[in-house]
């Protein structure tokens, strides 16, 4: 191995703890925003609010004149309690994100099902009238009598096709958002 592979080697490894090292950062009274690598930093009143910072959110920063220098009164740092990983951070917005589409996707299912069921239930009363006490025979001229009930069942199945409709298109439109955001299949049942 070339001299010149073997000191990119060295350095690449040896540049691996410093790029995992976490920074934190904090607002001061005046609204500064401070970072820090060394949490003993961090004056005492503001590192319950501190936050550490998962590697997309770093990015170059300007130091003023003065920042990040001790108070001597200050009482001795203590690191705060460690958050979590920038892994951990990631699967748990991965986790929300999953439960927020599968969610969405039993809802649109769900009113589906629902509406179909409906549709079939008022159906099965159009289809034998007689039998669900929606019309009755007048024996005195001789013909059927609808009742109001009749009507309103009708118009129930009618606005009930077209809520399936929509429902339909919705899931339609769902599912290519989640298409166009690369949701898994497994995610959309």
């Amino acid at each position: 191995m070339s001299l010149a592979r073997w000191l990119v080697l060295v350095t690449l490894l040896g540049c691996g703890p410093a790029a995992a090292q976490p920074i934190y950062r904090w607002h001061d009274a005046d609204g500064g925003m401070h970072f820090t690598d060394d949490p003993g930093t961090i004056p005492a009143k503001y590192r319950a609010r501190s936050q550490i910072l998962s590697a997309p959110e770093i990015g170059v920063v300007q130091v003023k004149a003065g920042d990040g220098e001790k108070d001597p009164k200050a009482a001795p740092a203590t690191a705060p309690a460690p958050g979590p990983s920038y892994y951990e951070q990631r699967e748990a917005e991965r986790l929300a994100l999953e439960r927020q589409w599968r969610a969405s996707f039993r809802a649109a299912y769900q009113k589906i099902e629902q509406l179909e069921s409906s549709i079939k239930a008022d159906q099965k009363r159009l289809d034998d009238p007689a039998a669900s006490g929606l019309v009755s025979f007048n024996a005195y001229n001789g013909q059927y009598v609808q009742s109001a009930e009749l009507e309103q069942l009708r118009e129930r199945v009618r606005r009930s096709e077209v809520d399936l409709k929509h429902a339909r298109e919705d899931l339609e439109i769902l599912d290519r958002d989640a298409s166009r955001n690369s949701i898994p299949r497994e995610w959309r049942r």
